[in-house]
């Protein structure tokens, strides 16, 4: 691990960042962590690193207490590639719910503007859960021998074949848009306040203009019309502490929903 020459003395409060960055040694899981402040050099630096792509890349933002330790952190953003999903990317951001909430309509047109320049394979703003899985991978049964059902190092390559889930916001791979009619047929089921066509392949799809409307009775118009692209399963949400991020899934099997037509 090496540190960052321009992470010197800054003000109590000051804006901070922290750029990490990790790469694989060889094929085995060992691997090589680099971190840098998020400075302009820091910035440079990562421009070169990323001209070939880690394993990990993590960027860290928030303020500096007085004892120079960052608290607060008010974005969190990473980058993942995994051994069983080659050539796909894993881009995730999080942040704090009540900021999120005064600028969601923002977020929603960057994530819808970015999908507009890739062909997806999967979008979600959801509640953050490990390593970004979707609500239907957080609740699928552990014990579930079938790691392509809840583990997005294996699901992630499986994008274009089955949907990871569903949430507030979902981004279809073109693929799978169109097993269920495209963009129009799903603007028409009147289970989505907005339905987006992507330019380069793909359906954007926002349940409520609101993330305070979305709940399990405003997801189920939702899940219905979505249920022939999930994995098979009833949800498993017994024992789950509450100290863990709330889930807003629909207690069904979506292969017990019978297909529209």
């Amino acid at each position: 691990m090496s540190a960052d020459p321009a992470a010197a003395v800054q003000e109590v409060g000051a804006g901070f960042g922290e750029i990490t960055v990790s790469r694989r040694l060889g094929d085995g899981p060992r691997r090589v962590t680099t971190k840098r402040v998020a400075s302009r050099e820091g910035r440079q630096w990562l421009r070169a690193e990323v001209a070939e792509l880690p394993a990990n890349l993590k960027l860290i933002t928030g303020r500096l207490d007085k004892t120079g330790m960052m608290v607060g952190a008010s974005f969190n953003g990473y980058v993942a590639t995994y051994a069983e999903s080659p050539g796909w990317v894993q881009l995730r951001a999080t942040v704090n719910r009540s900021k999120f909430i005064t600028m969601q309509q923002r977020w929603v047109d960057f994530v819808f503007s970015f999908a507009d320049r890739v062909d997806p394979g999967y979008g979600q703003v959801t509640y953050s859960y490990d390593r970004g899985k979707s609500v239907v991978e957080e609740t699928t049964q552990p014990r579930t021998p079938e790691k392509w059902r809840r583990n997005p190092a294996i699901t992630i390559g499986r994008c274009r074949e089955t949907l990871r889930g569903y949430s507030w916001l979902t981004v279809l791979a073109q693929e799978l848009a169109d097993r269920v009619g495209g963009a129009d047929t799903l603007r028409a089921t009147g289970a989505f306040s907005q339905v987006r066509q992507l330019e380069r392949g793909g359906v954007g799809l926002l349940v409520t203009d609101n993330l305070q409307d979305y709940t399990e009775q405003t997801a189920e118009p939702a899940f219905r019309v979505l249920a022939p692209l999930l994995p098979p399963g009833e949800p498993f949400t017994a024992y789950r502490s509450p100290m863990r991020p709330p889930v807003i899934v629909v207690s069904a099997d979506p292969a017990s929903v019978p297909e529209a037509g």
